[in-house]
């Protein structure tokens, strides 16, 4: 008659199952919270501001061009003695 052996049974086959077990969950957790990231996350949406030219208002252009007047008047300037 033939000896009747354990295969797979005992303390090695625990661990075995035991770290086939533990990959498994391991995988389904993993693949699961990939989905889920970005969830809560708010997306925000960044709009950059708007380009204005660069055009003086008139009032400015008036003082600016007055002032030049009056600096080209008194050029050179002549100093008190």
């Amino acid at each position: 008659m033939k000896k009747s052996t354990q295969y797979g049974k005992g303390l090695a086959g625990f661990f075995f199952g035991l770290i086939l077990a533990t990959g498994i969950i391991a995988g389904i957790l993993f693949f699961l919270n990939q989905g889920n990231q970005n969830v809560f996350k708010k997306k925000k949406l960044i709009t950059p501001p708007p380009i204005k030219p660069n055009v003086k208002p008139k009032k400015k252009l008036q003082k600016l061009k007055q002032k030049k007047k009056l600096l080209r008047k008194n050029w050179p300037r002549k100093k008190p003695s």
